[in-house]
């Protein structure tokens, strides 16, 4: 199955808790998510910032994050999350379904971009073309916050999931700091899923 069909499927079944276990561990979740990601906006953003959210799923995200900018564009594959999204009375975001090409957006739109535990769910033979989309709908020079699930075992996906390392990732979108987990290999457990934040604050 391919991954669109894979999610829009996943989503008419769980909802938007899909991929965070309970509904508790959903709400747990989602507002640490907000927590780290509101201290890391304020750091490297302002109020007059343009944020993209890619793989926004319901805008659980975008909605409390766009108190802290000028507004938030989401873009997501399943047209159910994106509706879901859009049906919050919010005008400081607004959330578009990702289709195949470009992003509707022009180069340079944008101050900066997250994704989170959105890129290691893209096949290693589309994740190039989606990272160049990202970077330049990114203003040069701009920021982008990559909070992902990470593994030296990049040739060996699970299922729905294409790991790739912190060294990979920078691959794709140049020099990066991680500001939270080790990007390692364990010699228990080369397979164990790590989450890093990664920062690239130079997008080109």
């Amino acid at each position: 199955m391919h991954m669109k069909e894979y999610w829009i499927s996943r989503f008419k079944s769980q909802g938007p808790t899909m991929v965070e276990g309970t509904p508790s561990e959903y709400e747990t979740r989602t507002k640490q998510k907000v927590a780290l990601l509101s201290g890391l906006i304020k750091m490297h953003f302002t109020k007059k910032s343009l944020l993209l959210d890619y793989g926004c799923c319901n805008g659980r995200l975008a909605h409390p994050l766009s108190e802290l900018v000028q507004k938030v564009y989401g873009v997501d594959i399943v047209p159910d999350a994106i509706a879901m999204a859009k049906a919050v009375d919010n005008k400081k975001a607004d959330f578009f379904l990702l289709e195949e090409g470009p992003l509707p957006f022009r180069t340079g739109f944008f101050s900066g971009a997250y994704a989170i535990t959105t890129l290691a769910h893209v096949p290693h033979d589309e994740i190039g073309q989606v990272a160049q989309e990202i970077k330049r709908v990114v203003r040069k020079n701009g920021i982008m916050i990559l909070y992902e699930n990470v593994s030296y075992w990049i040739e060996k996906p699970k299922s729905h999931m294409f790991f790739r390392s912190v060294k990979k990732y920078a691959e794709l979108f140049g020099p990066c700091e991680v500001i939270e987990g080790v990007d390692k290999p364990r010699p228990d457990d080369l397979m164990k899923e790590e989450h890093v934040v990664m920062i690239f604050r130079n997008l080109k």
